[in-house]
């Protein structure tokens, strides 16, 4: 079988007229990886000694599978839910406050 490569498509060949996969290494990808792990280390890198310590601590854990992100997740969803709430019934009471006023 013969097979050639497809004009301007990248990842793509021509087997007996068509069109086929291959299993080409997505480099896109790959350095689009690289490029986020660069922009994450120098603004790690920027931080005060402290908060970086902590990041790198937190990044540890994740690599190695003992940080409770479920966990995290959900205390964190409960907090900006509480937030909203609390923000939503404090922009009612202004609004509510003003109308009383205004009569």
């Amino acid at each position: 079988m013969l097979a050639l490569p497809a004009k301007e498509q990248k990842h793509m060949s021509i087997v007996a007229g068509e069109r086929t996969r291959t299993t080409a290494p997505n480099v896109h990808s790959d350095k689009v990886k690289q490029r986020t792990t660069a922009r994450a280390s120098e603004k790690i890198d920027s931080l005060p000694q402290d908060r970086k310590e902590k990041v790198l601590a937190v990044r540890h854990k994740l690599v190695v599978g003992k940080y409770a992100i479920k966990e995290r997740l959900n205390i964190a969803t409960d907090r900006l839910i509480e937030k909203l709430i609390t923000k939503g019934m404090e922009e009612n009471e202004i609004k509510s406050t003003t109308r009383r006023r205004q009569k």
